[in-house]
């Protein structure tokens, strides 16, 4: 394990959009935004993956040359980036920022000139440390919480995908879901005292999976009629509230949220298509039960949404999107952190910041279950 000292540039955005958005409840102030040097060419651009509690938000930009590179955007809207010492530049080569913690600290994981994947964590000053699981071919860091625990998914030389968990100090801990032959750990996936979901493929599908804390506890699970499962999202601080999305038999996309007792929401926003390739997907869900996800329409179009705690959807879409918007991170407070496509194919950064009946910023807990301002 290699401490080394990230190369960075601060830089504040001059040419960042903010638009309120026209949505009925509740409203929003729309802010568009790229990474200086990010690329504009077909599927290059900025991604950001992870918003924490004071609205700093991490994720990474694709340059001109298709190489990938990690960015911290603050809340005022300076951004800095870098990049991991030793990670390859080539083209879908660099480095891949996926999670941030409350105190800044950010992981992710990083492509070697061999395209090999290793695991990274930057603390809040800077410094990065560079690690991978014990034996393995491939690691790629997903979470890391407020105790510095980090979780991801690892590869083995036999290209099966197996879950991990890395403590603070360094310690590896290694884990499979029953029967399976891959497990799967996504970014967003694990909250604040170390619970993780994520997927496992046991040879006939894909099932979802919730590991306790300790370990001791990792229960499988399906949504009813279903050929796949894919659980994404736990809140960040506390609670086993599992949003993901399914795949039923005619191909349409399902949301669902998992309650800590295993009962089971089907979500489907109702501006949704039913036929396949459309439907609703969950991405995840903030503390106060706001969950942030996307449909895909009759027309083939995807949009956004924000649905809150008494199921009420707010469609999201970005000024001047043409390929979709994405929705794929929400705090506490209520703030969402995505991307867009634009026509050109080309991807942007946004943060969506909920604004009460005078324009002044709130948080979406003060809104009611219905979505209007308390």
């Amino acid at each position: 394990m290699t401490l080394l000292a990230a190369t960075a540039i601060s830089v504040q955005v001059s040419a960042q959009e903010q638009q309120k958005q026209p949505s009925s409840a509740p409203s929003a102030i729309f802010t568009k935004f790229n990474v200086p040097h990010a690329g504009t060419g077909s599927y290059q651009g900025t991604a950001p993956l992870s918003i924490n509690g004071a609205g700093t938000i991490t994720g990474y930009y694709q340059d001109a040359k298709n190489v990938f590179h990690g960015f911290v955007r603050a809340a005022n809207g300076t951004i800095t980036t870098f990049d991991v010492p030793g990670a390859g530049k080539g083209s879908y080569q660099g480095t891949v920022p996926e999670n941030i913690n409350n105190e800044g600290a950010i992981t992710g994981y990083y492509y070697a000139p061999d395209f090999t994947g290793h695991g990274f964590l930057r603390s809040a000053d800077g410094t990065i440390t560079k690690f991978d699981v014990p034996g393995a071919y491939g690691t790629y860091s997903e979470n890391i919480n407020d105790s510095g625990t980090i979780s991801g998914t690892y590869e083995d030389g036999r290209y099966f995908y197996h879950g991990f968990v890395r403590s603070a100090d360094g310690t590896f801990t290694t884990f499979d879901a029953p029967g399976a032959y891959d497990t799967y750990v996504y970014e967003n996936s694990m909250n604040a005292e170390g619970a993780i979901t994520g997927s496992e493929y046991d040879g006939y599908g894909t099932h979802g999976f919730l590991r306790s804390p300790d370990g001791s506890m990792l229960t499988t699970f399906d949504i009813y009629g279903a050929l796949l499962t894919y659980p994404l999202g736990l809140p960040t601080n506390d609670g086993e509230t599992v949003v993901g999305y399914s795949w039923d038999d005619s191909y349409v996309y399902h949301g669902f949220l998992r309650a800590p007792d295993g009962a089971i929401t089907q979500l489907d926003d109702p501006h949704a298509g039913t036929a396949p390739g459309q439907g609703t997907e969950a991405y995840a869900v903030n503390s106060t039960g706001w969950i942030v996800g996307g449909y895909g329409d009759v027309n083939n179009k995807y949009h956004g949404f924000a649905r809150s705690r008494g199921g009420v959807y707010t469609t999201i879409d970005a000024p001047g999107a043409s390929g979709g918007t994405y929705p794929v991170a929400i705090n506490p407070a209520g703030v969402i952190a995505g991307y867009f496509y634009d026509k050109n194919n080309a991807y942007h950064g946004f943060v969506w910041t909920p604004i009460g009946p005078h324009g002044s910023i709130v948080e979406l807990e003060d809104f009611s279950d219905s979505g209007t301002p308390q």
